[in-house]
Formats: C-alpha cells, sequence, structure tokens
C-alpha cells in the first residue's frame, strides 16, 4: 500500500528490513515527485539491483505483481466500489456478515459475471446471483436488469443487431479480495453496482465475435454508478462517496469511472488526501452516459491482433478448458496453420505463374502471388 501512494522512502525502508539490509539505504527519494506511482517504484527498485541484490528481488516482486495487474485484460469481470457499515445496510452499499461494525469502511470487490443470449422463445431478462434466480426489485443485483436494457440499447445503435433483438441471460459473482475462487461472504444491497454489470454485460457479449479485434476492461480501473434502461447513470450516495474514493486511493487501482453527478464531492475528497499523499496519481473519470465508458480507451481497451495469432490465441485459450471437445481444438490448430504457413495446406497452389528476377535470383509465384518456393534462391546465370 505504500508503493502504491508514492511513499517510496517508507516502503523501501520496509523492505530492506525484511531484507535484513536496513543499513546504508538512501533517504533521498526528491527526484521521483514528479513520476507516477509505478514508475517511481520501478526507479527505485533499479538502484538496487547491483548493490543490495535481497532488497532487490523483494521490490522486484512487488513491481512484478503490480505491473502484472496493471496489465490485465478481462471478459468477464470488473473492479467495484462499496461500502460496509453496520446499521443495518440503510445508507449502504454491503452490509457486513457480522453486526457490530459501525465505521464507513470502502471495499474493493469484483464483479464476476457470464452473459449469454436467450433463446427465442424467452420474452424477459434472466439475472443469477450466487447461483440464484433474483427479480427486478431485489434490493441489489435487481438494478442489473436496468444496466442489460442499458446494453441492449447500445447494440441497437450499433451492427450487432442480433444482440439487440435478443434477451439477456446473465449470472453474476462477487469474488472477494480479487483473488480467483474466494467469494465474498458480505450481503450486498444499493445500486452503484449498475455500471460494472453494464460493462462486463457489453464485453461478454462481443466475446464470441470472431474479430482481429477483441474489447476488454482494464483491470486498473474501478467503477461506482448506477445505470438507467436508456444509459444514463445514477450518482451514488453523496455520504458513502468519501470513502469509495478513499479506498480507490489506497490501491493499485489508476482509474475511478463515476458518475459526472459525483464528480465535485469526489474531487474535493480527493484533494484532501493528495495533501498528504502528493504523489498519488488517482484518475478521475467522469460521464453520463454509457456509451462515454464504453468509448473510452482507457476503460474498455482493445487488443488488435492478425487473424492468424488471434486464431492461435483462441486454439491455446480453448486448450485450457475442461470441457473443450478435442475436434473443435483440432479444426482451430489447422485453420491457424494454414494461415501463418500457408504453403503447408494441401490446397496451396505450387503451379507456377510467373518468375521474376532479383539481380542475379529468381523467385516463382503462383496465381495468388504467393512465393512456390521450389526454385527460390537458384542462381540464374546471365
Amino acid at each position: 500500500m505504500l508503493f502504491y501512494v508514492g511513499c517510496v522512502e517508507e516502503g523501501v525502508k520496509l523492505c530492506a528490513k525484511l531484507a535484513g539490509e536496513a543499513n546504508a539505504i538512501p533517504n533521498e527519494y526528491s527526484d521521483l515527485d514528479n513520476l507516477s506511482e509505478l514508475n517511481a517504484l520501478r526507479i527505485a527498485c533499479d538502484r538496487f539491483k547491483d548493490k543490495r541484490p535481497s532488497l532487490y528481488n523483494i521490490l522486484k516482486d512487488i513491481l512484478n505483481a503490480w505491473e502484472g495487474e496493471r496489465e490485465t485484460l478481462s471478459h468477464e469481470w470488473a473492479n467495484c466500489l462499496f461500502v460496509e457499515k453496520g446499521d443495518h445496510g440503510r445508507l449502504t452499499s454491503v452490509i457486513p456478515a457480522k453486526e457490530g461494525i459501525h465505521k464507513h469502511r470502502g471495499r474493493l470487490r469484483v464483479l464476476q459475471g457470464r452473459v449469454e443470449l436467450f433463446g427465442k422463445s424467452a420474452t424477459t431478462d434472466e439475472i443469477t446471483f450466487a447461483n440464484q434466480i433474483v427479480k427486478p426489485d431485489d434490493r441489489f443485483i435487481g438494478v442489473a436488469y436496468d444496466s442489460l436494457e442499458a446494453v441492449r440499447q447500445v447494440f441497437k445503435a450499433s451492427s450487432f443487431k442480433d444482440k439487440a433483438s435478443a434477451f439477456y441471460h446473465a449470472h453474476f459473482s462477487i469474488r472477494a479480495g480479487g483473488a480467483p475462487g474466494r467469494d465474498s461472504t458480505h450481503t450486498f444491497t444499493g445500486d452503484s453496482i449498475g455500471l460494472a454489470v453494464g460493462l462486463v454485460t457489453y464485453t461478454q457479449l462481443l466475446k464470441p465475435e470472431i474479430m482481429r479485434q477483441e474489447r476488454f476492461i482494464a483491470s486498473d480501473v474501478a467503477f461506482t454508478g448506477g445505470v438507467s434502461p436508456d444509459g444514463a447513470f445514477i450518482p451514488v450516495n453523496k455520504e458513502t462517496l468519501s470513502v469509495k474514493v478513499e479506498r480507490a486511493f489506497f490501491s493499485p487501482i489508476k482509474y475511478l469511472v463515476l458518475p459526472e453527478g459525483n464528480l465535485i464531492a469526489a474531487k474535493e475528497h480527493l484533494e484532501r488526501l493528495k495533501k498528504r499523499y502528493n504523489r498519488r496519481h488517482l484518475r478521475l473519470v467522469p460521464a453520463e452516459r454509457l456509451t462515454e465508458v464504453i468509448e473510452n480507451h482507457n476503460v474498455i481497451r482493445a487488443e488488435k491482433v492478425c487473424m492468424g495469432e488471434f486464431v492461435v490465441r483462441k486454439a491455446y485459450r480453448y486448450s485450457r478448458m475442461t470441457k473443450v471437445q478435442v475436434p473443435l481444438l483440432v479444426a482451430l490448430l489447422l485453420v491457424a496453420l494454414a494461415i501463418l504457413f500457408p504453403k503447408w495446406t494441401p490446397w496451396f497452389d505450387w503451379h507456377i505463374a510467373r518468375i521474376e528476377v532479383i539481380g542475379n535470383r529468381f523467385r516463382t509465384l503462383n496465381a495468388d502471388g504467393r512465393e512456390n518456393g521450389r526454385s527460390s534462391g537458384l542462381p540464374l546465370d546471365i
């Protein structure tokens, strides 16, 4: 956490104690003031690479884990901010399982989801949360129905008409601590999960598309705010906004996406925190509609790859799934080989259509302009 807010000096000293190298650690880090928190750690780490290997290894492990978090992209989850309180959740987004906690406390959790198109016979959307079907009047996940409708409106304005005319079947759960497999033990209320639900739904429904560009939710972004059926953002409770900002501040999160209506209050809370931790660069991303967030490249990031690489990646991902069918995997691998190594395929045309002379050498090409290769590289006598 010290490194997250730019407290490099304190962080290095603590790590030096753990490494048994607390002596002769430099105290001057003013040259890091204008750097981002992550870059400040990179510079500090490099300083000890040759001089203090034990300390360097500890710092390097922290740096690698942090960089991994910053670079991760996902189709199926998004970081959410909640508030924990002990007064039966009257003004909260999270009610702790154990009563007696009265102080507001921010929580950063992961919303995980799987969304698919319902069959043609479906007449409405259906949402399950923690393996239980929930209705639109549910005090927490019920707002997700509005988010699904907002995503449907986004698709109506796009080329994905099949997704705009269908109903959705969605499965959501809350993952605690950002660790896979760890489920939260809290009961959730409030509507501030709506934005995250909308983004997970959007990226999930785009997932099956065979495109050269895939769209992902960035892992260094946290979300709070509700979404109305027409895609407009609903501001979060002002009484709990400050602890959400504080929780994001003391985390590896780089961007906090929130409704435009909460921006002024969020800035005030952020400035108070920055007076003590002036190296922290948490960026607020205000928006009024779901489409604004979808089009923000810091939030929804595109991974552009060539078609050959795309197919290879798909084959690799499917190979790690326990339920994959072997014929599908074999077919994907054959297509990948055909794209990456066209002359491997049995349908490659070996017939020579023309010969090109280059200096004192020549090469043979087929009708498609692809190099035949049988005579390529042979010297040409002139």
